[in-house]
């Protein structure tokens, strides 16, 4: 199956809201990460904080190999 330019324009754009959203998130996570270990409950949320720290890694390599929107 070809690969869609269209799409590698969408994760582009995507790319640039997701450097704030990782900015966000990393601050939170600074925050967060060393209360997980009195309160283990905060693991699942800092989990998630994770994720959207690396979602810039995550829209630039599905930009690179243009998949699918």
């Amino acid at each position: 199956m070809g690969k869609n330019p269209v799409c590698c324009i969408v994760w582009f754009i995507c790319l640039w809201f997701s450097f704030m959203i990782a900015g966000i998130a990393a601050f939170f996570y600074v925050i967060f990460y060393p209360i997980t270990v009195c309160i283990s409950a905060c693991t699942g949320f800092t989990d998630v904080l994770l994720k959207g720290i690396q979602l810039p890694h995550t829209c630039a390599q599905k930009m690179v190999n243009c998949e699918g929107c």
